[in-house]
């Protein structure tokens, strides 16, 4: 203001009069500071918490806040777009290119762009549906777009790396097998995942990515009111969004998959290795994981264990469901050579760090001889050293498993926390590969009492050798 030079001013935006948000004009312009205005710290910009409507006309007016003053140049109007321009075509174009040029990419982009003439024709051929009463006098029908999902999860699936990438797609193939039209769309960043994208776009499942969307908020903002079903995999994705999606996608069925309950986890993780910060956590984590459930209108689990426990907890029986993943059996190759222990894991994953010490420092020392093959990413270095002074072989990473499990006598599972349905276990069954695995381990597989009667006498983390 004019007695206040230095001082920054908050503003306020409106849209005819429907007010959009303020902000506070503190930016430095070189322009200002040369013509004497103040100290040149009245700049501003403004980011739109959601794209204007298309089609419609808008008034832009930036006013300051409290008194209402007009900024000069207010207010501005913005014509409905009724054409593409052409610096938005050129756009278009250079984003195309970008994408063609990377290698591996023709499928996703492909399967990009029909999902968005898919989103064009769905919404010419409601228009027309609801075109009055006239047409509908006349008998004229037109045809509503198919059944559409948007599944959210936190990265991009990759069936070689973890078990939950494997549920997720499995659910995806059931959902289009009903005759759903499933969009995937990751939450930590839109960038692409050439070899994800690929697998997707191979099963006709959509992949909403950069360029063309940046983030969870711009696509459920982007696509507003066209999904009829939101399928959520993880807390971590269902407690940010659950809001956002009820605001823009209002007529969407929402499913929340627990993939596993992640304060059960922790829990027992506090228990076992007795830190008192993690038992905190799991009761924040508790909270919050009931907290969406309520808001969902479907809960899947895969675990009978877990539906139990959530029944137990007073969820709602009608919305409780309880639905497994498939994996297809591989024929189990026949050879009398195999030897040695299998265990297969991300070690990112502390579950499958804490029992791959566990088992080396507890129980491998008594089985001289056996050789331990020990497959998947990260594994900390000082973990490695020390497998390997005890003659472990570390594969590391690796493509394709079916070489380890054909080669291998018995897959090991030796968890001490966790939750859910163990990927490892029925993967190791699916190569016709038996397994020896702790209680956590087999916890939601409702075995027969005989399958392991000795792990089932001994208190997780205790070791084999002493009994306890």
């Amino acid at each position: 203001m004019k007695d206040q030079p230095q001082e920054s001013l908050e503003l306020e935006i409106f849209n005819h009069e429907t007010r959009i948000g303020s902000v506070l004009a503190n930016q430095f312009r070189a322009d200002l500071a040369e013509a004497g205005i103040g100290n040149g710290w009245h700049g501003f910009s403004f980011t739109l918490p959601r794209p204007l409507p298309a089609g419609q006309a808008h008034l832009i007016s930036v006013r300051a806040a409290g008194c209402g003053t007009l900024l000069s140049g207010a207010p501005a109007p913005i014509a409905p777009r009724t054409t593409l321009d052409a610096a938005a075509l050129a756009s278009l174009r250079d984003a195309l290119d970008e994408a063609r040029g990377c290698s591996g990419e023709g499928d996703a982009l492909l399967a990009l762009l029909l999902d968005e003439v898919e989103q064009l024709k769905g919404q010419q051929a409601a228009q027309r549906h609801n075109a009055g009463p006239m047409r509908r006098q006349r008998g004229s029908q037109a045809a509503l777009p198919a059944k559409r999902a948007l599944v959210i999860d936190d990265a991009w699936p990759r069936p070689d790396r973890n078990a939950g990438a494997q549920a997720i797609l499995s659910h995806m193939r059931a959902l289009q097998a009903l005759g759903w039209h499933v969009s995937f769309l990751p939450r930590t960043g839109a960038a692409p995942d050439g070899a994800a994208q690929a697998l997707l776009a191979a099963q006709g499942i959509a992949c909403l990515a950069a360029p063309a969307i940046a983030s969870v908020e711009e696509a459920l903002c982007r696509q507003a009111g066209m999904f009829e079903l939101v399928y959520l995999h993880r807390v971590s994705v269902a407690a940010p969004y659950m809001s956002l999606i009820r605001h823009y996608q209002p007529r969407a069925r929402v499913m929340f998959s627990v993939a596993d309950l992640h304060h059960l986890r922790l829990g027992r993780q506090g228990e076992i290795q007795e830190r008192p910060e993690l038992t905190r956590a799991a009761q924040r984590q508790q909270a919050q994981e009931f907290a969406v459930m309520l808001q969902a209108d479907a809960v899947l689990t895969h675990s009978p264990a877990e539906a139990a426990l959530l029944r137990q907890a007073g969820l709602e029986a009608q919305k409780l469901h309880l639905v497994p993943w498939a994996i297809k059996p591989v024929k189990p190759a026949m050879r009398t050579d195999r030897e040695g222990l299998l265990l297969v894991g991300n070690f990112a994953h502390e579950p499958n760090l804490d029992g791959l010490l566990w088992f080396a420092q507890a129980v491998l020392p008594a089985l001289a001889g056996q050789r331990l093959t020990v497959v998947g990413a990260g594994l900390p270095h000082g973990v490695a050293q020390m497998l390997r002074t005890q003659g472990v072989e570390l594969a590391g990473a690796v493509e394709d498993l079916a070489p380890y499990y054909a080669r291998a006598r018995l897959a090991l599972a030796p968890l001490r926390f966790g939750a859910g349905i163990k990927g490892k276990v029925l993967e190791a069954w699916a190569h016709g590969l038996p397994c020896v695995m702790t209680p956590i381990a087999a916890e939601g597989l409702e075995l027969p009492p005989l399958c392991a009667p000795p792990w089932r006498r001994m208190r997780p983390g205790s070791s084999p050798r002493s009994g306890r």
